[in-house]
């Protein structure tokens, strides 16, 4: 389609280019986390939230489930003692508990393990170059139900030296922890902020935070969250 500005077109794009939508039905997850503390021995639910994973890795015994850190782990409220449950639930509307195997604060990336093989997304090899068309499915709002998936696309700025891309998407709350995919289907960046008072500039850890945070998970490091 053209985008027209004062009678003549400006700017071609061709959206035929983006990888289908349906392709990601079975390697998105609406992610739903409970945070409860023990007071006299007895679970209170301190709070809940919700984000979107996607899924990098599977094989007959498991899948591991890439999403934000924030999605995973409250930063700024998280008080000693504090449990962390979370429920996936896939396109279909089942429901799979979730382990927590490692989180990032700094690049904000978290890995959680269901015990249920998908179809998993690859990781790109490369950086994309400035007005590359991308693409995004999720749940902002927390619009969760059987059968639905909500679906974005947009453009890539480019990639700062400390490794965080930047993104222009429509998203909001529950958008957090979305897989950003290239026209080819492989993910480039995990949603993570967005500009305030502008809902379109889009902070993302890059394809480079991504790989070293998925090496550092496999080998235990410093990454690890204890069981």
């Amino acid at each position: 389609f053209s985008v027209s500005c004062c009678g003549y077109a400006k700017h071609r794009v061709d959206i035929s280019k983006g990888a289908s939508f349906k392709n990601v039905r079975d390697s998105v997850f609406f992610v739903h986390r409970s945070d409860y503390i023990t007071d006299d021995e007895q679970p209170l639910l301190l709070s809940q939230s919700t984000g979107t994973g996607t899924s990098i890795f599977s094989n007959k015994n498991y899948s591991d489930v890439l999403t934000a850190g924030h999605v995973c782990i409250d930063y700024f409220f998280n008080l000693p003692g504090t449990e962390y449950h979370y429920q996936l639930f896939d396109f279909q509307g089942n429901e799979h508990i979730a382990d927590l195997i490692a989180v990032d604060y700094e690049s904000d990336l978290c890995l959680l393990r269901i015990y249920e093989p998908t179809r998993a997304l690859p990781i790109a090899e490369k950086r994309l170059t400035s007005g590359a068309y991308v693409q995004y499915s999720g749940y902002p709002m927390s619009l969760y139900m059987p059968d639905s998936m909500h679906h974005f696309n947009g453009f890539y700025s480019g990639t700062d030296k400390a490794g965080f891309s930047m993104f222009s998407l429509a998203v909001t709350g529950g958008s957090s922890g979305s897989a950003v995919l290239n026209s080819d289907g492989e993910i480039v960046g995990v949603i993570s902020s967005v500009t305030e008072g502008f809902a379109h500039l889009v902070l993302a850890p890059g394809i480079e935070r991504i790989r070293t945070f998925i090496f550092l998970s496999s080998t235990c490091e410093k990454y690890c969250i204890e069981q």
